[in-house]
């Protein structure tokens, strides 16, 4: 499920006191030493307005109801969108194939060293961006519990990248905690993803999981090999069929490209994605 943006120039500019003023009069007093005393996590997990305690927890016990029926992906998506509804965040996705170079888009669009990055296979699971004012890494399980919490630091993903030589990999996401300007401006939540091609089944799931509360997307197409079939099919069958509102195709690795050639490459995407006929900003 997700909300399509009907004004896009709203995300060009500062909020402003008076954006919030019907928000702050619904809203629950909070005082600022409760805000102070939370967890650094709890302040990363923390949304824009509270929803009243019954709706959450009539909406959680219809989440878990489908689950004991068998409808794991009906009862996932339920509890996807309560959380976006208590989030209140504008969440946009990096998706492609393993070794597209998602991360390291975001690495640099981020300005700073911040996800793992490698030839193989190195995203695991999903991870989330998002702003806080204290840098932290929170890791947590399947049932959403928290597994752990690291400083930002060169070693602080060890044990949850990807393994590909038969070790079991760390099954759940993380949240990134960054004290960054863009990020706190605008409320926008960015989502590094495992690999759309990874044959890991599971990795596989946690994607599509992943997308399920997204607003948009940002795919990940790298200049050498631009639009394979199984891109496409992903594509088409991930994101063009569930009516994803956002979209937005980036071409990696261009710098490896003869300069003569980069040209024709981009005019090839164009020509492909043009053939969907999307009517998307």
């Amino acid at each position: 499920m997700s909300y399509k943006i009907s004004n896009a120039d709203f995300f060009k500019k500062p909020l402003d006191s008076s954006d919030l003023k019907n928000e702050s009069q619904s809203a629950p007093p909070h005082s600022e030493t409760e805000s102070v005393k939370a967890k650094p996590y709890e302040q990363m997990r923390a949304g824009g307005f509270r929803l009243h305690e019954h709706t959450r927890q009539t909406v959680t016990e219809c989440a878990e109801a489908l689950k004991s029926i068998g409808m794991h992906n009906l009862s996932n998506e339920v509890k996807n969108v309560l959380n976006r509804v208590a989030h209140e965040r504008f969440t946009v996705a990096v998706v492609g194939e393993f070794n597209r170079g998602k991360s390291s888009f975001l690495n640099n669009f981020l300005e700073r060293e911040c996800l793992p990055v490698g030839i193989l296979p190195t995203t695991a699971i999903p991870t989330r961006i998002r702003y806080s004012p204290y840098e932290k890494m929170a890791a947590f399980d399947e049932k959403n519990q928290k597994t752990l919490e690291r400083a930002l630091s060169s070693d602080m993903w060890d044990g949850l990248v990807a393994q590909n030589f038969g070790e079991t990999s760390f099954q759940g996401n993380a949240i990134l905690g960054l004290n960054n300007a863009w990020l706190q401006e605008y409320g926008v939540e960015l989502m590094d993803t495992p690999g759309a091609g990874d044959l890991d089944d599971r990795r596989s799931k946690q994607l599509g999981d992943a997308l399920l509360g997204c607003d948009g997307v940002i795919i990940a197409i790298e200049a050498p090999s631009p639009l394979s079939m199984s891109e496409k099919l992903f594509i088409e069958e991930r994101l063009i069929a569930r009516k994803m509102p956002y979209m937005m195709v980036i071409v990696t690795k261009l710098d490896v490209i003869r300069k003569e050639e980069r040209a024709k490459v981009l005019r090839y995407l164009r020509s492909k994605i043009s053939e969907w006929n999307l009517e998307i900003p």
